[in-house]
Protein backbone atom coordinates (compact mmCIF):
# COMPACT_ATOMS: atom_id res chain seq x y z
CA UNK A 1 0.00 0.00 0.00
CA UNK A 2 2.58 2.41 0.83
CA UNK A 3 4.44 2.10 -2.60
CA UNK A 4 1.22 2.46 -4.15
CA UNK A 5 0.74 6.08 -2.35
CA UNK A 6 4.26 6.50 -3.13
CA UNK A 7 3.88 6.13 -7.01
CA UNK A 8 0.34 8.00 -6.96
CA UNK A 9 2.32 10.95 -4.99
CA UNK A 10 5.29 10.55 -8.15
CA UNK A 11 2.86 10.41 -11.00
CA UNK A 12 0.36 13.60 -9.43
CA UNK A 13 3.67 15.43 -9.86
CA UNK A 14 4.93 14.57 -12.53
CA UNK A 15 1.49 15.45 -14.25
CA UNK A 16 1.74 19.31 -12.80
CA UNK A 17 3.65 20.34 -15.48
CA UNK A 18 0.38 22.79 -16.86
CA UNK A 19 -0.03 24.33 -13.06
CA UNK A 20 0.70 27.64 -13.10
CA UNK A 21 3.19 29.35 -10.38
CA UNK A 22 3.72 32.32 -8.36
CA UNK A 23 7.17 32.39 -6.67
CA UNK A 24 6.14 32.94 -3.08
CA UNK A 25 6.81 36.54 -1.60
CA UNK A 26 4.89 38.59 1.20
CA UNK A 27 4.54 41.36 -2.01
CA UNK A 28 2.53 38.92 -3.86
CA UNK A 29 0.09 38.64 -1.41
CA UNK A 30 -3.70 40.72 -1.91
CA UNK A 31 -6.38 40.86 0.46
CA UNK A 32 -8.72 39.79 -2.79
CA UNK A 33 -7.04 36.60 -3.43
CA UNK A 34 -8.58 33.39 -2.78
CA UNK A 35 -5.94 31.60 -1.03
CA UNK A 36 -6.88 27.97 0.02
CA UNK A 37 -3.96 26.62 2.87
CA UNK A 38 -3.83 22.98 1.76
CA UNK A 39 -1.67 21.72 4.47
CA UNK A 40 -3.14 20.16 7.74
CA UNK A 41 -4.85 21.22 10.93
CA UNK A 42 -1.22 20.44 13.19
CA UNK A 43 0.60 22.65 10.81
CA UNK A 44 -1.97 26.16 10.62
CA UNK A 45 -1.81 25.70 14.46
CA UNK A 46 1.86 25.84 14.77
CA UNK A 47 2.44 28.87 12.52
CA UNK A 48 -0.68 30.51 11.41
CA UNK A 49 -1.74 31.12 8.21
CA UNK A 50 -2.75 33.87 5.42
CA UNK A 51 -5.34 36.51 6.46
CA UNK A 52 -8.28 35.53 5.17
CA UNK A 53 -7.21 32.30 3.46
CA UNK A 54 -9.60 29.08 3.46
CA UNK A 55 -8.21 26.38 4.89
CA UNK A 56 -8.88 22.92 3.58
CA UNK A 57 -6.65 20.27 3.86
CA UNK A 58 -5.36 18.16 0.61
CA UNK A 59 -4.54 15.38 2.95
CA UNK A 60 -4.58 13.49 5.91
CA UNK A 61 -2.96 14.61 9.45
CA UNK A 62 -0.09 12.23 8.10
CA UNK A 63 0.43 14.94 5.13
CA UNK A 64 1.06 11.69 2.80
CA UNK A 65 -2.87 10.73 1.99
CA UNK A 66 -4.66 12.57 -0.05
CA UNK A 67 -8.37 13.90 1.77
CA UNK A 68 -10.74 11.51 -1.03
CA UNK A 69 -13.01 14.75 0.36
CA UNK A 70 -10.82 17.94 -0.47
CA UNK A 71 -12.75 18.28 -3.76
CA UNK A 72 -16.36 18.36 -2.61
CA UNK A 73 -14.86 20.50 0.66
CA UNK A 74 -13.56 23.00 -1.82
CA UNK A 75 -16.88 23.50 -3.56
CA UNK A 76 -19.21 23.61 -0.21
CA UNK A 77 -16.76 26.30 0.94
CA UNK A 78 -17.85 30.18 0.39
CA UNK A 79 -14.68 29.93 -2.54
CA UNK A 80 -15.94 31.29 -5.41
CA UNK A 81 -14.97 29.18 -8.05
CA UNK A 82 -15.37 31.45 -11.09
CA UNK A 83 -12.76 33.68 -9.96
CA UNK A 84 -8.51 32.90 -9.40
CA UNK A 85 -7.83 30.47 -7.01
CA UNK A 86 -4.72 30.31 -5.43
CA UNK A 87 -2.95 27.41 -3.66
CA UNK A 88 -0.71 26.73 -0.92
CA UNK A 89 1.45 24.18 1.38
CA UNK A 90 4.42 24.07 3.15
CA UNK A 91 6.29 24.20 0.46
CA UNK A 92 5.04 23.96 -2.78
CA UNK A 93 4.43 20.16 -3.48
CA UNK A 94 1.15 19.71 -2.22
CA UNK A 95 0.32 22.85 -3.25
CA UNK A 96 1.06 22.16 -6.94
CA UNK A 97 -0.92 18.74 -6.38
CA UNK A 98 -4.07 20.38 -4.72
CA UNK A 99 -3.96 22.71 -8.19
CA UNK A 100 -3.78 19.98 -10.13
CA UNK A 101 -7.04 17.90 -8.66
CA UNK A 102 -8.59 21.37 -9.15
CA UNK A 103 -8.05 21.30 -12.82
CA UNK A 104 -9.06 18.30 -13.38
CA UNK A 105 -12.34 18.99 -11.46
CA UNK A 106 -13.33 21.43 -13.93
CA UNK A 107 -11.37 24.50 -11.79
CA UNK A 108 -9.14 25.73 -14.59
CA UNK A 109 -8.15 29.09 -13.00
CA UNK A 110 -5.78 27.62 -10.57
CA UNK A 111 -2.47 28.79 -9.23
CA UNK A 112 0.23 27.57 -6.85
CA UNK A 113 2.03 29.84 -4.88
CA UNK A 114 5.37 28.59 -5.08
CA UNK A 115 7.77 28.00 -2.51
CA UNK A 116 4.65 27.66 0.10
CA UNK A 117 4.61 29.03 3.86
CA UNK A 118 8.19 28.26 4.99
CA UNK A 119 9.52 30.87 2.07
CA UNK A 120 6.37 33.74 2.63
CA UNK A 121 7.50 33.26 6.28
CA UNK A 122 10.97 32.91 6.10
CA UNK A 123 10.89 36.44 3.70
CA UNK A 124 9.13 38.22 6.85
CA UNK A 125 5.41 37.68 6.32
CA UNK A 126 3.69 37.68 9.31
CA UNK A 127 0.86 34.85 9.78
CA UNK A 128 -2.55 34.94 11.89
CA UNK A 129 -3.35 32.29 14.33
CA UNK A 130 -7.16 31.66 13.59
Amino acid sequence: MKKILIFLFAAIISLNAGVKQLDMEPSNITEDMQIIDTRTPAEWKDTGTIKGAYKISLTKDDRKTIDENFIEKVKASRINLSRPIYVICKSGRRGEMAAKLLQENGINDVTNLKGGMDKLISHGYKTVKE
